[in-house]
Order: C-alpha cells, then structure tokens, then sequence
C-alpha cells in the first residue's frame, strides 16, 4: 500500500480511534471486534495495526478478499444485526478490547426506518 493510500485510511474516524487506543495500550496482541467487516476490512486493518487480533461481525459475506476469509478463520460470525443476541452464547463478557462499527447502522431495519424519514 502507497502511503498517500496509507495516510488517508489512517486518516478515518475508524482508524483514527483505532490508532489512538492502540498507541495507549501495553498488551502485545488486541482482541478487535469489528461489526460489520466486509469490503477488505480484515486485511487493511491487519496490515495498517499487525498487533490486531482481528475478530469479524456480518449479516452476510460482503467482499471478502482470501487474505481476508484467512484472516477471519474461525473469528467470524454471521450475525443477524438486528438480533445480537446469538453472539452472547458465542463469547464470553469482556472478550474484546475495542470493538469498531462503521456504515452498519443504515443495514439494519431500525436505521432503515430513521434514514427513509428523512
């Protein structure tokens, strides 16, 4: 990755935070959790923060790249996000250090509803 590329992702809200948690955090690895993880996230994020242990929330598989899919090996979960609540019974509380969402709110049939009001 060039790294005008490189700057501009770190240049994100999502990595923006990332970046600022990571910086302040002394555990060598991160349990990250990021909702809604398609569209090459699990690769960009590995590559830009190696100290990530990338975990991946979906309601489908959306342009997952292999690098990606071997990120994700068995740290991936299909998940209705209109009903989280089958990820309770597949973690444990306090499993991850930083969980990430971004673009996932307007999937959902709640945010749906709010976006098409306006």
């Amino acid at each position: 990755m060039d790294m005008v590329k490189r700057m501009r992702i770190l240049a994100t809200p999502k990595f923006l935070f990332l970046n600022k948690f990571i910086n302040s955090y002394s555990e060598d690895k991160i349990k990250l959790l990021d909702v809604g993880c398609g569209n090459k996230s699990p690769s960009i994020t590995v590559s830009l923060f190696p100290k990530v242990e990338y975990f991946g929330l979906d309601k489908q598989e959306y342009n997952l790249t292999n690098e990606d899919k071997k990120i994700l090996e068995n740290k991936y979960f299909l998940v209705d996000l209109d009903n989280l609540s089958e990820l309770d019974s597949a973690l444990p509380n306090n499993y991850f250090d930083f969980i990430i969402m971004a673009h996932v709110i307007e999937h959902t049939r709640k945010g749906t509803e709010i976006r098409n009001t306006f």
